[in-house]
This record gives structure tokens, C-alpha cells and sequence, in this order.
């Protein structure tokens, strides 16, 4: 679950704690136990962002920190995490957002999910009588953290470290996990392995090139020149994802196909919409950074100038959020940007016309997306404190 205002309110109004949610009254006055409520919510066994909420009691009443003197910004707990000797060097990362609920202030610290399984200290941890011993791994039951005093057992520790090499997952996780881990990948004749698990595969269908198709995206390039190709990733022989790639920029630069989106803002005078996008964390948004050589300085470049007309969304909530916005008309004064214009000439000059057009929707949207984020990010009531 995504960290929300209301993500946090329906935790709350469930007046109990949970697996990956804790409530406190007041900010810890021991650093000990500071950490060991930490670390018990870092190696919890699902792959649910953490939270750690301040001002509000175990059965969820708001109580509030405006006045509680024991309040710490984030770059006073980062400075804590960072004087522990976590193993490996491995730290949670972690934010703090403030909102504001009845009129108190509330701080909800974020604890950020990890395939860094588990999180334990190698060298021991005191504060007054409080000690997180060394190599001792905590992690959380349900709503009930293991005690200080105690160490999860042999099968939740064993969980924790599949969860590290992605062996929890099914195949197609894995491979999302895998895909990530661009260096773990292996080149050879036909595509690319996964080094540690080679049974994980990347296959590109260089028969399946398609030079007829044009796209506007491609005329941002330096060079225009562009073909499309199928791809697959397998799992010994099952294929997990296939689906087209796009080599641009006169071979410089290759990345997945974004998806389309098209919408009707007025059915009388037939005006249509239509953009390209990504949204974050998707297979095609993962596998895009994928492809992606970023020692190749040509290819950086051609990504800046893709991106300037492709929609990255955060979510699809934000997408929903945003096509809302279009269908209704609110973020333009005209129609005139989105209608088709009038061709003449030749197929080339056809072509520019309607690429020229293209291209001019898509910055005009892009732009309109920034507009829509500020906005939000200026009306919301988060604030954050300091900086990791």
C-alpha cells in the first residue's frame, strides 16, 4: 500500500495495529527501542511499505505530537540508523510525512519496503539497559513485534532471505525483481541471460522487424529513422511477457512500446485525445530502463527527448485521476490544441504536418501533468521533514 492521507486514516479508523502498521502515543526516548521497532517492521514478511505512526494510541485515538518534546525530524532518526552498524551496510530507508487529522498533527514514519532481507546489526546496540544484541534478527507477527529479548524463528528467518534473493515470488515476480538487477544480466547471441538464475531469459525476434510503421515519438530523434520488434522474456521454455520494442534514433536507442491512450472530450465535433504512456513500476515502465544503456551518452539523450512526449504516471489512481481532468475540459481554455490540422501537399509533408501536430499534444500534456502534480503537492497538507 502506497502512503496516502487516506491509506492512513483507514488504518486508523480500524482502531487495532497490524503487520505492516504501529501505533505510539509519543516519539520512543529510548534509541534502542527506536530501532528495534524499526528493524521489526523492515523484515516484516510481506512487500507492503512499513509505518510507524506517532500521536495516536494502540486502539487508534489521536492524540497527536505538536506537544510531545520527544518529537525527532528525519534527519535526526536517519543520524540514529546511521551511528547502528546495520550488516552490509544495509539501513532502512526511511521518510517522515506530517498530516493533519481533527486538528492534530500526526507523523507517520515510512518505513520503504526492501528486498535487503532481513535487516539485522552486526555490531550491538545499548542505550541505558536496552540492548539489540548483534546478528539478531526481529521481525513482526501480526500486530506484535518479536521482543527484544527474542529472535524470530528458523522459518521466518528463512523467509526473509528467500525474499532477498526473490525466491518467494512466483516466476513472472521474480522476473520483475530480476529485471531490475540490469547488471545481473549476461549478453549473447540472441539476447540476454540472467546470470544467477540463467533459466531466466531475454529474447529478441529479429525476424519479427516491422520498418512501415511511423510513430510521432520517433520525429523527436535526432534521426528519424525507427523499426519495431517482438520480445520475450522466458522461464526455461514458458514465455513470462512478450510484447514490442522500438529501436529509435537511427539504432542509438531502444526501449518497450509505451501503451496508448485515447479519449473523446467532444463526440459533436469528433475531438479525440490521444497520448503515449508508462506507469511507474509497470512491466513496460521496468523493462524500458532496462533497455536502457546508460554508459551510451547517444542514448541518454534520445531518452530525454522520448520522455519529453511520453506520459510517466505514478499510478494508475494518478492516470484515472488526470484523464479525469481532460474528459472534463479543466486543463485547457480551447479545443484548438487537440484538432486534427488541415493537410496539404505531398505523403512527406502530410506526414510532418500530422507528426508536427503530435508532438505538439504530447509536450502541451506533458507539460499539463507537471501543472496537475504541483498543484496536488501545493494543496497537500504532508510536510516533510529533512532529507536522506
Amino acid at each position: 500500500m502506497s502512503f496516502s492521507k487516506t491509506a492512513i486514516m483507514d488504518l486508523i479508523s480500524l482502531k487495532r495495529e497490524g503487520e505492516y502498521w504501529d501505533f505510539k502515543e509519543k516519539y520512543h526516548q529510548n534509541k534502542a527501542k527506536f530501532i528495534h521497532d524499526i528493524l521489526c517492521l523492515s523484515n516484516i514478511p510481506s512487500r507492503n511499505d512499513s509505518y510507524l505512526v506517532f500521536g495516536v494510541s494502540d486502539h487508534g485515538e489521536i492524540k497527536g505530537v505538536s506537544n510531545d518534546e520527544g518529537r525527532k525530524t528525519q534527519a535526526m532518526i536517519v543520524d540514529m540508523l546511521r551511528n547502528a552498524s546495520f550488516a552490509g551496510g544495509n539501513v532502512p530507508f526511511i521518510t517522515i510525512e506530517t498530516i493533519t487529522l481533527n486538528s492534530k498533527e500526526i507523523d507517520v514514519l515510512i518505513i520503504k519496503n526492501s528486498d535487503n532481507t532481513p535487516f539485522y546489526l552486526e555490531k550491538k546496540y545499548k542505550d541505558g539497559q536496552t540492548c539489540i544484541p548483534a546478528g539478531t534478527i526481529y521481525t513482526r507477527r501480526q500486530d506484535t513485534n518479536t521482543p527484544i529479548d527474542s529472535v524470530a524463528s528458523q522459518q521466518e528467518v528463512e523467509y526473509l532471505w528467500r525474499k532477498r534473493f526473490g525466491i518467494d515470488l512466483s516466476p513472472f515476480d521474480r522476473l520483475l525483481h530480476y529485471i531490475e538487477d540490469k547488471d545481473g544480466w549476461e549478453s549473447n547471441s540472441v539476447g540476454r541471460y540472467y546470470k544467477q538464475f540463467p533459466e531466466f531469459v531475454f529474447v529478441e525476434d529479429k525476424d519479427s522487424e516491422d520498418r512501415s510503421r511511423y510513430v510521432y515519438y520517433a520525429h523527436n530523434m535526432m534521426n528519424s529513422r525507427h523499426y519495431f520488434m517482438s520480445y520475450q522474456f522466458k522461464y526455461h521454455q514458458t514465455i513470462l511477457y512478450e510484447d514490442e520494442l522500438i529501436v529509435m534514433d537511427s539504432g542509438r536507442y531502444t526501449t518497450s512500446s509505451p501503451r496508448w491512450e485515447i479519449l473523446s472530450i467532444d463526440k459533436e465535433q469528433k475531438i479525440d485525445v490521444s497520448y503515449n504512456y508508462f506507469i511507474d513500476r509497470s512491466p513496460e515502465w521496468l523493462i524500458h530502463k532496462f533497455l536502457l544503456d546508460e554508459k551510451n551518452q547517444e542514448a541518454c539523450s534520445a531518452q530525454r527527448r522520448f520522455l519529453e512526449l511520453i506520459l510517466v504516471f505514478e499510478s494508475v489512481q494518478e492516470k484515472e485521476e488526470f484523464d479525469k481532468l481532460i474528459v472534463k475540459n479543466l486543463i485547457y481554455e480551447n479545443l484548438d490544441i487537440f484538432c486534427k490540422p488541415k493537410l496539404s501537399g505531398d505523403t512527406a509533408k502530410r506526414t510532418k504536418i500530422i507528426n508536427t501536430h503530435d508532438i505538439q499534444v504530447a509536450k502541451f500534456l506533458n507539460a499539463k501533468l507537471r501543472d496537475f502534480r504541483s498543484h496536488k503537492n501545493f494543496k497537500s497538507i504532508s510536510v516533510k521533514y529533512g532529507g536522506q
